[in-house]
């Protein structure tokens, strides 16, 4: 933030709470289990995790583009730490550093109109009050993160 000049902009992408439980399930079992990180070690979870796993855990992994890839699903699962946030310690965060939240990117399928559906009063979708509820309805909104532009004043 302190880079930022008066009026500057950035894009900002943080890992969702709500939408990565069945990841979190995953790298839990990953973790107990001490499957380590190597290429082995990740083939041999995907042979495995149909039977380690909930059926909505395994089913939210296996439509992550990122699964069918060794390097990706070794970022995606056997991260050593990994932070997720929730839309309002987001927006904790944001009022702390002092820049304003100026909206979502990258947020697939028709949420923008389901948004505007039910949120009417909100024209410039900017109300992360309203986009918590949102994602409590649709917990896989966020599925690949919470990206989004914020401006310091």
């Amino acid at each position: 933030v302190s880079l930022l000049k008066p009026g500057g902009i950035m894009h900002l992408a943080f890992y969702s709470e709500i939408a990565r439980q069945g990841f979190v399930a995953a790298q839990k079992i990953i973790k107990e289990k001490n499957y380590g990180h190597d290429a082995q070690a990740i083939r041999k979870f995907r042979a495995d995790m149909h039977r380690l796993l909930k059926k909505i855990d395994y089913e939210s992994i296996i439509y992550s583009h990122d699964y069918y890839f060794t390097s990706e699903c070794r970022d995606l699962l056997f991260h050593v730490m990994e932070h997720r946030l929730t839309i309002p310690q987001l927006s904790q965060m944001l009022d702390r550093v002092n820049l304003e939240f100026l909206g979502f990117s990258d947020l697939g399928g028709n949420m923008m109109q389901i948004y505007d559906r039910n949120f009417p009063g909100d024209p410039g979708r900017s109300n992360l009050e309203n986009w918590d509820k949102l994602e409590r309805q649709y917990p896989a909104m966020f599925r690949k993160m919470y990206q989004f532009w914020a401006k310091k004043p």
